[in-house]
Formats: structure tokens, C-alpha cells, sequence
């Protein structure tokens, strides 16, 4: 599973290392991966992930397996924003080691919008 998780991921860097911008400061950055799922376990794909670092906003969409990847994360403290259709929001505020270069969430898991 964490080759399967791994591979997603790097498919998804590759596709998403044109689309942000080029850190060209000497400020170390970071990768943050991440997996959304439904209550019931399953991968849920096209949703909007939102990363807020600093006031500047990432934005990243999970693919078949929901999988998603920022790069260039300027610092360790950020939050995080998950919306798709029918399911209710997600926010988190994430505080975490400096010095990793690369950093992968811990399961987000969303729940049905009971309208």
C-alpha cells in the first residue's frame, strides 16, 4: 500500500511540478502529500485542496485515488481546506517538523453533507 501510495504520489508531482511556481530563495521548502477519503474508505477524486502557507494559497486536486501533493511549501505551519460537492468541509491547522523535506498527512477523511 505505501508503494502504491507512493507511486500516486510521485505520478502527481510530476503533473504538478509546472503548474507552481519556482522557489529560487534560499528559504527551504517542502512537499506536503495527502489522502482524501469518503466515511466509508474509498478514494474520492476531483476535490479541491486548498494549502495556506504565509498568505500565499496552493491549490491542488486529488486524483483517481485521492491523492494529492503540494511542492514548494515555504514553511512547516499551514493550513489546510478540503471542499467537494456534497460532503461537508474540512479545515485544518497543521504544525509540523521544520526540518522534513517532505511531509504526508495523515488520512483526511470526509464527511456526507446531511443537508
Amino acid at each position: 500500500m505505501k508503494k502504491l501510495f507512493f507511486i500516486a504520489a510521485l505520478l502527481l508531482l510530476s503533473s504538478r511540478l509546472f503548474a507552481q511556481a519556482t522557489n529560487t530563495a534560499t528559504t527551504p521548502t517542502r512537499q506536503v502529500f495527502g489522502i482524501i477519503k469518503d466515511a466509508s474508505g474509498h478514494a474520492l477524486a476531483g476535490v479541491n485542496v486548498l494549502l495556506v502557507v504565509k498568505g500565499e494559497t496552493l491549490k491542488a486536486t486529488t486524483n483517481n485515488d485521492g491523492v494529492f501533493a503540494f511542492n514548494e511549501v515555504k514553511e512547516a505551519t499551514f493550513q489546510v481546506s478540503v471542499t467537494n460537492a456534497g460532503y461537508v468541509p474540512f479545515a485544518g491547522l497543521y504544525k509540523l517538523n521544520d526540518i522534513a523535506k517532505s511531509i504526508t498527512l495523515n488520512i483526511i477523511t470526509l464527511k456526507k453533507d446531511s443537508e
